[in-house]
């Protein structure tokens, strides 16, 4: 009888795991609207985990170099949380690749940005071109530089 008892409680900690596995999975936004507007609001308050559940493997890359850099600054200088306020967005989709053109208000001032978005595995997932993760590697080591030699 306790071994029965045992299986049925087990079973229901797996049942109750797996239930709210797919809970999560089910509640990722998946337009790219909405994924650009997650991924976003992740990246601004240094949700760097969460953020990489919507990114592609170059974008992850590119988030652990921010993480990264962040890590290396004063706290002072991270501590102010930052929200985008996105005035306009337009998102076209082209098969398994999407693209959002947006407005973002920054200070007074519009600017113009572009997410890219590539659906892996049916979830929208926002991407970072090769040459932005190409460029924050160069500008990563000369930052860590700078600080080593102040450090010495």
């Amino acid at each position: 009888m306790k071994n029965l008892l045992c299986f049925l409680i087990l079973l229901g900690i797996v049942g109750c795991a797996s239930e709210t596995e797919n809970k999560t999975a089910a509640a990722l936004p998946n337009t790219p609207e909405t994924v650009t507007r997650q991924w976003q609001e992740y990246v601004d308050t240094d949700k760097f985990v969460e953020a990489a559940e919507l990114s592609t493997p170059r974008a992850r890359e590119w988030l652990l170099m921010i993480e990264k850099f962040l890590e290396g600054l004063p706290p002072e200088e991270t501590a102010e949380i930052y929200r985008t306020d996105f005035a306009e967005m337009n998102c076209t989709e082209t098969g398994n690749t999407a693209a959002c053109a947006c407005v973002i208000r920054e200070e007074g001032e519009l600017i113009r940005d572009t997410f890219v978005l590539q659906k892996i595995n049916g979830q929208w997932a926002v991407d970072v071109p090769e040459e932005v993760t190409e460029e924050g590697a160069e500008e990563m080591e000369s930052f860590i530089d700078s600080l080593m030699q102040a450090t010495e």
